[in-house]
């Protein structure tokens, strides 16, 4: 069975903007290859909050096989919700509270069942929060911009650090910039709004694209004591609307 794919999110999609993003959620469902596919909702950000259900099902019903796989609210006697992450062909992590969505998936072990899901072919669509905690390194605000930006070990599906929403939280982002200069986080990426990575499973770079015109995704990294910004060349989606 051919390898999956990890996307990396940054304020985008069904569940960020609605169907004023119809453009990122056609590629995604491009990527799976599959006429009907599998998508599941982990929706573990916002506690399940199943707002998150019916965005689900009204943006994404008509155009794939909806499941979710909850952590807050399973029910006895649902069985294991991993199960489902390893039966769809697409799954979203979507966003909320970063540390509360860490800290379930690491309790829970499911950073071994969403590698096997990439490996056997699954595209793993990672939005903000979903996004922030697949990395090596989480730099982030509390939930909606708020608190002191911070750096925290994520689950390390993917290496280096990362923060999203870089255009809307140009503290948070200078922050970034300062830590890797310093070394205090490793290189890795801000990521504007709009703007995605496609990686392999082993996180290498196959794409940088684009649901918003002018949004940009920037590799930081430090060389002698300098910060070292390199923007990468962002392909815009098909349909894409600022």
């Amino acid at each position: 069975m051919p390898n999956g794919r990890i996307v990396l999110i940054s304020g985008g999609g069904w569940h960020y903007r609605g169907s004023a993003d119809r453009a990122t959620d056609d590629w995604l469902l491009e990527l799976t290859g599959k006429r009907l596919p599998k998508a599941c909702l982990v929706a573990a950000a916002q506690g399940d909050d199943g707002r998150q259900h019916e965005q689900f099902i009204h943006h994404l019903g008509q155009r794939a096989l909806l499941s979710s796989a909850p952590v807050f609210s399973l029910l006895p006697g649902a069985g294991d919700p991993r199960e489902r992450l390893l039966g769809a062909d697409l799954i979203y992590v979507v966003g909320g509270n970063t540390q509360a969505l860490a800290g379930a998936l690491r309790e829970l072990g499911w950073l071994p069942v969403l590698r096997r899901a990439v490996r056997e072919g699954a595209t793993l669509a990672l939005v903000c929060a979903g996004a922030l905690v697949a990395a090596e390194t989480m730099v982030f605000r509390w939930a909606n911009g708020l608190g002191a930006p911070r750096a925290a070990p994520g689950l390390g599906l993917v290496r280096g650090s990362l923060s999203c929403h870089a255009d809307l939280l140009p503290e948070q982002t200078a922050w970034h910039e300062r830590a890797v200069r310093r070394g205090a986080v490793p290189a890795g990426w801000a990521l504007e709004d709009g703007a995605m990575l496609h990686l392999t499973p082993r996180g290498r770079l196959v794409e940088a694209v684009s649901s918003r015109p002018g949004a940009q995704a920037v590799h930081l990294a430090a060389r002698d004591g300098r910060l070292v910004r390199r923007p990468a060349d962002l392909r815009l989606l098909p349909g894409a609307r600022a």
